[in-house]
């Protein structure tokens, strides 16, 4: 009987370690999601996608015209 008397505070303890790690891995997630949404937000528009092609030279005047032109459709 003298070895189970801190058995119930141990396991208390270890529960009470249980909610802490729940809450910070919570915390974890909830960081990633606002990061990611941050960045998601931050992409560039499709207008302004198509300006860094033609300013690239990937695309000829003639197709970002038109191109842009069915963007403001």
């Amino acid at each position: 009987m003298h070895g189970y008397g801190n058995w119930h505070m141990s396991a208390m303890n270890m529960g009470g370690m249980g909610y802490w790690w729940l809450l910070i891995l919570a915390g974890i997630g909830v960081m990633i999601a606002f990061l990611a949404r941050r960045r998601w937000s931050a992409r560039a528009s499709p207008e302004q996608a198509l300006k860094r092609r033609f300013a690239e030279g990937n695309i000829d005047r003639e197709t970002y015209d038109r191109l842009r032109a069915g963007l403001r459709k």
